[in-house]
């Protein structure tokens, strides 16, 4: 009996995403998610058999997908190529448990890019635990089989031991010249080295293509190169060597144009986490679609995208991490993923790298994600993709492999056939075991070049990257790429556009919008700071409250207003942790090109600009009026603060920017903090501090804050002495008169001689007994003291303004050169 779906049509019938689909009369995607059936159990089973028979392949077929019951579509010319094998039994229903996505057509023109590389290879430093344990040198592909026709013929045995020291010698590429004392590390044993220069081969020799419409699979087992692979080809090694012949469309690769036709998907989802899937998406298509494209244009792609990647469902939940993934209110781990991609597709690129897109995932959300990336190819984009450990519904998706083994050499590049038919029949046309009715194809093929989990010994498994490059197929592949490079050497020219100087300022709106709304759903980032701020002038204010203008209290003043500070100086560390946190976006989104540093450098600095004086606000508020300092001076004194607190986050994000991680920046800060206080002139006065360290005073933004608050509030502050604060002189001995002859100065007479006794002054006979004054009566007194300068407060504005420039320019380009990567 034929299945049918819950609205009662079938699921197998043609035009309803059947087997027999070609193009859908519609050209829509169908977004629906993947449903698994409760019951669905999906074993690694497969098939061995021959493509000559079709009968075999087509009763194998049925089999398997009795079992997996996935039918991916393919473009128009890939269907076609299959329907062979499926069209003579098209009464059948095979009720897939995922309903088969309809080919998509992208609202906007793209370009097509034939990709392909031939003989590449990566070297790199290679470590003293290989050169320093065993010799190798590059194995010469030719020379294996020169020495065979030399050697004699032997007896059994011998050819026995000849063999296995050959597998020994040449399996991974390379060939001792030294005797082996202590074996290198198994993860590059089968790597080859130049002794003359020290460099380790990850990668030798690879060569392959991508085109338009066909979805690549990059495997072999961990260590092989596939990441690497991906990474020389996407130009994102920032180390090492690369050679070989790379080339698009025909011409050698340029990367600094190809960028902006390639979209590069990386392992782990990069993504700012304060945003919704919708605003990430409309973001990437505004600043990475061309520069005079219209925004009305962007929105509508960004729902066609929305549509292919199966997130319109999720539109408006926050991206989120890895560490948020059980929030309510954060989408899950595949659909993360599936937005890395989609971000990438609202390049509207016509090449795409996606680094292992399925792992860490379960069997359900793979198949969502698989969904979304066959739906890119079937796009007419050129889709290359590492995949580890597929199962074969996820691995039954591609149309063709590139399998390496350890070494980084090839083993295997082709179509995979109908379920795999061609892979498996090459591995056993040379002499690997058939594949059995229950084998998942990407275990097997594994299994058979001793990548996978099995019993045999190395000594048992062939050299299959030496059989590889004496193949038919292999000069296949290469008549291929010949014939690829040739005919599309006439294809239209990639040209880019570069924006204007109109369109810039867009995008640095859009990057500091970003900014300001992913501040605005950080609260815990500026809640802490407002905390901090109400919290620390609430001590302040509360400890120094209404403090008296006297004598005693004359300490106390230039105190409060070096304490002042230190609510920014704490600002340096509370920064560090969203820029650190955003980092690795930053990388991804410039290495794609979605913006130049330069607009992320201004658009941090930018966001900070109404939380930071939020901040300064609440805190100078509570400070200023609760210790008692003049009104009139308030204003001054809340501009230096808002000026010294954008100049210590710009300190911080300097320091995430420059550091490789955040501890070293915490720590680092906590040595800076110490610095500029010591050397800012209230600790140890500017007279005090030694000649040869005037520089570090000069070199301080605390010392020039601290100057201008100290000079502003204490200019002409009057100051009196209460009982007990006074001092005491004697008058000279021929001086006739009272302390009230010394004119204006605010002098007053003792006439008892015991209380200037008690003070420690000499009573001159024949007058009265002392005089007394009052040491401070006016707040410039103390602004001599400390060797502030009271003319200077307009220019310690002028060094604040100076010096947060200074640092601003340093983020920028520490931003533009600096790039904590290690490919």
């Amino acid at each position: 009996m034929t299945p049918e779906s819950e609205d009662g049509s079938v699921p197998g019938a043609a035009g309803e995403g059947g087997v027999n689909d070609g193009a859908p009369p519609n050209g829509h995607l169908d977004a629906s998610a993947p449903a698994l059936p409760e019951d669905h159990a999906v074993p690694d089973g497969l098939h061995a058999m021959r493509r000559g028979d079709d009968s075999v392949v087509s009763d194998r077929m049925h089999s398997i997908r009795s079992v997996s019951d996935v039918d991916w579509p393919r473009t128009p010319t890939a269907s076609k190529r299959r329907s062979t094998h499926l069209s003579h039994d098209a009464n059948r229903s095979y009720a897939p448990s995922m309903s088969a996505p309809e080919l998509s057509f992208s609202p906007l023109p793209h370009p097509t890019v034939v990709f392909t590389w031939r003989g590449v290879q990566y070297w790199v430093p290679a470590p003293a635990a290989v050169t320093g344990r065993r010799r190798f040198r590059c194995f010469r592909f030719g020379r294996r089989q020169a020495d065979e026709a030399k050697q004699p013929e032997g007896n059994d045995e011998e050819k026995q031991a000849s063999a296995s020291d050959e597998t020994n010698e040449e399996v991974g590429g390379v060939e001792p010249t030294a005797p082996m004392t202590e074996a290198p590390p198994p993860q590059l044993s089968n790597n080859a080295v130049d002794e003359e220069s020290g460099m380790l081969a990850l990668l030798m020799n690879v060569t392959g293509y991508s085109q338009p419409g066909r979805l690549t699979a990059l495997c072999g087992s961990s260590g092989a190169g596939k990441s690497t692979l991906l990474d020389v080809l996407a130009n994102r090694k920032t180390k090492g060597r690369i050679e070989g012949d790379i080339r698009s469309n025909g011409e050698t690769v340029n990367y600094e144009r190809l960028k902006h036709f390639m979209g590069y998907v990386e392992q782990r989802d990069l993504h700012i986490s304060k945003q919704t899937v919708e605003e990430a998406v409309l973001f990437a298509a505004r600043t990475r679609l061309p520069p005079d494209t219209p925004d009305e244009t962007a929105r509508e792609y960004t729902e066609h995208i929305l549509t292919v990647m199966n997130l319109a469902p999720d539109r408006k939940r926050l991206v989120g991490s890895d560490e948020e993934a059980n929030l309510s209110g954060v989408i899950t781990s595949d659909a993360r993923k599936r937005l890395s991609m989609a971000v990438e597709y609202a390049a509207n690129a016509a090449l795409y790298f996606l680094d292992e897109p399925t792992s860490g995932l379960d069997a359900r959300s793979a198949l969502r994600v698989i969904r979304a990336i066959r739906a890119m190819a079937n796009n007419q984009r050129s889709v290359v993709a590492v995949i580890h450990q597929p199962s074969y519904e996820v691995f039954s998706a591609f149309d063709d492999l590139l399998l390496l083994r350890r070494g980084g050499r090839t083993v295997y590049f082709g179509e995979l056939g109908d379920a795999c038919t061609i892979m498996t029949d090459y591995f056993a046309r040379n002499g690997a075991d058939p594949i059995d009715d229950r084998s998942n194809p990407a275990d097997y093929m594994l299994r058979v070049i001793g990548a996978g989990v099995s019993g045999r010994r190395p000594g048992d498994i062939k050299d299959w990257a030496e059989i590889w490059q004496q193949s038919p197929e292999a000069k296949a592949a290469d008549a291929n790429l010949d014939e690829l490079v040739a005919s599309s050497q006439g294809a239209e020219p990639l040209e880019y556009k570069p924006p204007n100087q109109k369109q810039q300022w867009r995008r640095l709106y859009y990057v500091t919008r970003r900014q300001l709304i992913s501040y605005w759903r950080t609260p815990n980032y500026n809640f802490s700071r407002y905390v901090l701020a109400i919290a620390l002038g609430l001590m302040i204010g509360l400890f120094f409250l209404k403090l008296p203008r006297n004598n005693s209290a004359l300490d106390a003043y230039v105190s409060v207003l070096y304490l002042s500070l230190l609510y920014a100086v704490f600002l340096i560390q509370n920064v560090l942790t969203p820029t650190f946190q955003e980092r690795s976006a930053f990388y991804r989104e410039v290495a794609s090109g979605t913006y130049h540093p330069v607009a992320y450098a201004l658009a941090i600095g930018f966001a900070e600009f109404p939380y930071t004086i939020i901040g300064s606000v609440i805190y100078t508020l509570l400070v200023y009026f609760m210790v008692g300092y003049p009104a009139t001076g308030y204003g001054y004194f809340l501009f230096m603060n808002i000026l010294f607190s954008l100049y210590s986050v710009s300190l911080g994000q300097l320091l995430a920017a420059l550091l490789s991680s955040q501890l070293v920046g915490v720590m680092l800060a906590g040595m800076l903090i110490p610095l500029q206080n010591i050397f800012s002139g209230f600790l140890a006065p500017y007279p005090e501090i030694p000649h040869w360290l005037w520089w570090a005073y000069y070199a301080n933004p605390y010392r020039w804050a601290l100057e201008g608050i100290v000079v502003s509030a204490l200019t002409d502050l009057p100051f009196h002495c209460d009982a007990g604060e006074y001092g005491f002189f004697p008058l000279p001995p021929q001086f006739h008169g009272d302390c009230s002859d010394g004119g204006a100065l605010p002098y007053g007479n003792v006439t008892s001689p015991a209380t200037c006794q008690s003070a420690g002054v000499r009573v001159a006979s024949g007058s009265v007994a002392c005089c007394t004054y009052c040491p401070v009566t006016s707040g410039n007194q103390i602004i001599a003291k400390y060797g502030l300068h009271s003319n200077w407060r307009w220019i310690d504005i002028g060094a604040m303004c100076g010096f947060y420039a200074l640092y601003r320019v340093a983020t920028v380009l520490t931003l533009v050169y600096v790039r904590h990567l290690n490919r």
